[in-house]
């Protein structure tokens, strides 16, 4: 078929934007840079912007039809198969908020590069959540005694490892032919189209083993949005629960207030300070106690402070021993030490003691 201008003009646009693209991603796969940093994530949002630019381009152009098989498709176009699977793996890059959309939008695009691999195909692999054909059998076929689920979970761990062996093949065979070509496809077209299939088989199996990774992740964001929800209806359906923190009462913010001794200073401060409450001090004690943060002086001590050991007990019965009449014989006894005391005040001078080390 022959091409004008204007598609000729086109196809080598889409290249560059396709090339300039996929060295950002390439630079972005390899760096160390931390996933919130704001530098890689800036690179990553401009290597989204040209793939998709450059998607918009080959949906125009109509450049794949389902009807076709992988070997009809010319070399230098094999490699916009990999526009979904670069733009899903970009995606699940970007910032850490709105995650779970982002999730969403890289599994859409998974799943597209999947299914158009399969449809010409290039690989038939089962699509984590959207098909069960395939090699997936282990449903209706199980060892005698072995629990479907075990069987389930030893297929899966198989298929990982056979996965994660055919993709370090891959990349060695790549790096092979970039070594023997030095990524200068110009002279050999048959090393570039095999460096773009083993390039596309690499990124099937790295799709499923994120689609996987996807359909592990969602569910806990999932649940976190839920428990973030219910959170917030918390103080709304425990009301009772005076012990959570929403529940509890927040002290009074304190004032500032002068105290003086009687209403003559009160008068006096009151005058030079306007703007701050005076009190003197049985004002403040009676708006204290009326406001519970002070006792009531007629209460008894024992009942306006309680204490767990119950020493005021003690010392109420101390208080009603010393208002009642004392008998003879305990002025008697009271009197001798008394005199004791003189007469040993007599015997012995005042500061005299133990003067041990003193000189």
């Amino acid at each position: 078929m022959k091409m004008d201008e204007s598609s000729v003009s086109d196809d080598s646009k889409i290249s560059d934007t396709f090339e300039d693209a996929f060295k950002l991603f390439q630079s972005i796969e390899k760096s160390e840079e931390s996933s919130s940093s704001p530098e890689l994530n800036a690179k990553t949002k401009n290597a989204i912007h040209l793939f998709e630019e450059a998607t918009r381009t080959v949906s125009m152009l109509g450049l794949f039809s389902s009807n076709e098989g992988v070997e009809e498709i010319a070399t230098e176009d094999l490699k916009f198969l990999l526009l979904p699977a670069f733009l899903g793996a970009l995606t699940i890059r970007l910032e850490q908020k709105d995650r779970l959309r982002h999730l969403d939008a890289a599994e859409i695009y998974f799943k597209d590069y999947l299914q158009r691999c399969k449809e010409y195909g290039i690989a038939n692999v089962r699509i984590p959540g959207k098909d069960t054909d395939g090699d997936d059998s282990t449903s209706s076929v199980t060892p005698s005694g072995v629990p479907p689920n075990l069987m389930s979970m030893v297929m899966s761990r198989n298929e990982k490892i056979r996965r994660f062996k055919e993709m370090k093949e891959l990349e060695e065979h790549m790096g092979q032919l970039i070594k023997t070509t030095n990524a200068d496809w110009s002279s050999n077209e048959e090393q570039r189209r095999d460096y773009l299939l083993t390039l596309i088989h690499y990124w099937v199996n790295r799709a499923v083993e994120e689609l996987i990774s996807i359909e592990n992740e969602k569910p806990i964001l999932k649940h976190m949005e839920e428990m973030k929800l219910k959170g917030k209806k918390v103080p709304d359906d425990d009301d009772d629960d005076e012990s959570g923190p929403s529940q509890r009462r927040k002290p009074p913010p304190l004032q500032t207030v002068i105290i003086t001794k009687d209403k003559v200073q009160k008068a006096v401060f009151g005058a030079g300070y306007p703007s701050i409450p005076t009190y003197t001090v049985d004002e403040f004690y009676e708006q204290r106690m009326k406001s519970g943060e002070f006792p009531d002086p007629c209460c008894r001590p024992s009942q306006a402070f309680k204490n767990p050991a119950g020493h005021n007990a003690h010392q109420d019965e101390g208080s009603d021993d010393e208002d009642r009449p004392k008998t003879e014989q305990e002025e008697a006894e009271e009197l001798r030490r008394a005199r004791d005391f003189d007469d040993y005040k007599d015997s012995h001078r005042r500061g005299e003691g133990n003067r041990h080390n003193r000189s």
